[in-house]
């Protein structure tokens, strides 16, 4: 990875860990390539992985806590990926109420 490359990854990852935290989610990179999303209420988890050479990310929700359906872009980036989790997340407790 290039050096510019790897600082709009980090810049991308401060961003989304902001969004994360200012709106109770948690954002982690538990190891090289994986970031992982967490709400407590109500409690879910979702991975996000991004890959290179222009192929599209993978995101996998934990088989025991699920997380709402996220609406993407065709590419979404880190910081993408938990705006739509927040937005998900904040339409769901709506419905809850």
């Amino acid at each position: 990875m290039s050096r510019e490359l790897y600082y709009q990854a980090e810049a991308d990852f401060d961003r989304a860990s902001q969004i994360a935290a200012s709106n109770s989610l948690s954002l982690d990179a538990p190891s090289d390539g994986c970031y992982q999303l967490r709400s407590q209420s109500p409690k879910w988890i979702i991975n996000y992985y991004p890959r290179g050479s222009g192929l599209k990310p993978r995101i996998f929700h934990d088989e025991h806590h699920r997380g709402p359906f996220l609406r993407l872009p065709d590419m979404p980036t880190l910081t993408d990926f938990v705006e739509a989790a927040v937005k998900a997340n904040t339409t769901a407790a709506k419905v809850d109420e």
